[in-house]
């Protein structure tokens, strides 16, 4: 729901190309993807062959594995924390395995949308381009 607020500022390139590329390449990765990686994945393995989308999968995990590593790093260092290098590791993989529950999650929830009948009632966020400035004169 948060992005349907953006997609007037998205179709007249409010946001500039690059936050609007990085606001597509988000979506591809955080909704579309993990929703068709699943079901992708128990088509593969009932057809004992890989999966179609596994090159994007595995970039996209690759680029969640090498953030969470730079952002350990970052704090290591902005701290002068002397952690090893091991333990690093090991909390950066625990990371991305943590974030491995979201294909899951997302494709399980997007399977309940499409069958159960809808119940919230969408109300669209105000913001200050939503209403016409008058300043003083």
């Amino acid at each position: 729901q948060r992005y349907l607020d953006y997609w007037p500022l998205i179709i007249r390139n409010r946001l500039g190309p690059r936050k609007t590329f990085d606001l597509l390449v988000f979506g591809l990765a955080q909704y579309v993807l993990p929703t068709a990686a699943v079901p992708d994945l128990v088509m593969a393995t009932a057809r004992n062959q890989l999966p179609l989308l596994m090159p994007m999968t595995s970039v996209t995990m690759l680029l969640s594995l090498v953030g969470m590593w730079n952002g350990l790093e970052r704090v290591r260092r902005a701290d002068n924390l002397s952690t090893p290098v091991f333990l690093m590791f090991l909390q950066t993989l625990r990371g991305t395995l943590y974030t491995c529950h979201w294909f899951l999650v997302m494709a399980c929830v997007t399977a309940r949308m499409s069958i159960r009948p809808k119940r919230l009632k969408w109300v669209k966020t105000l913001r200050q381009d939503d209403y016409p400035v008058y300043l003083p004169e």
